[in-house]
C-alpha cells in the first residue's frame, strides 16, 4: 500500500477542483491522486462551496471595481469634495477601463466553464440519461455564452 500522497499533490488536486472548475476525474488525471481519493477528501473539506465561492468571487469582480468607481465620481459631483476626486482618480488609475473591461471578458469564460461544468456534475448524479442527450451542445452553449452581449441581457 502507498503511504501518503505530498501535500503538494493534494494542493495541486484541491486547485483544479476549486480554482480551475476540473472534475474531480480530470484533478486526478492531472494531480496524480485518485479520483476516489479526492471524492472524500472533497466532501471532508467543502470543496464544492469553495468552488462556487471562488466562481463568484470571479465573476463579481469587474462590477465590483466598476461600482466603487461609479461611487466616488457621483460623490465627488455631488459634494465638490476634492478627497472623493482624488479617490476616483486613484482608482481610475490603478483600475483603467480596459483592464477591468478585460476581466470581465475572463468572467464570462469563467462563468461560462463553472456553470457547464456545473450543468454536468448535476446531470451526471441525477439523470445520465439528460447528460447524453445534452453532450453534443455542451461546447457551443459554451461558446455562447462567452460570446454573449451581457450588456444587452440586463
Amino acid at each position: 500500500m502507498p503511504g501518503p500522497l505530498p501535500l503538494e499533490a493534494w494542493a495541486q488536486a484541491r486547485d483544479l477542483v476549486v480554482v480551475e472548475g476540473l472534475t474531480y476525474q480530470e484533478a486526478a488525471e492531472r494531480s496524480g491522486v485518485s479520483p476516489s481519493a479526492i471524492t472524500k477528501r472533497a466532501a471532508k473539506e467543502g470543496w464544492a462551496e469553495a468552488r462556487r465561492e471562488h466562481a463568484e468571487s470571479a465573476i463579481s469582480y469587474g462590477a465590483q471595481v466598476k461600482a466603487l468607481k461609479v461611487k466616488f465620481l457621483q460623490q465627488a459631483i455631488e459634494t465638490g469634495d476634492p478627497q472623493m476626486l482624488h479617490a476616483w482618480r486613484s482608482a481610475e488609475s490603478a483600475f483603467p477601463e480596459h483592464r477591468y473591461s478585460q476581466m470581465e471578458e475572463g468572467d464570462k469564460r469563467t462563468f461560462a466553464q463553472v456553470f457547464i461544468r456545473h450543468l454536468v456534475n448535476y446531470f451526471a448524479e441525477h439523470d445520465r440519461n439528460v447528460l447524453g442527450a445534452i453532450e453534443d451542445h455542451l461546447e457551443p452553449l459554451g461558446e455562447s455564452l462567452v460570446a454573449a452581449d451581457w450588456q444587452a441581457l440586463k
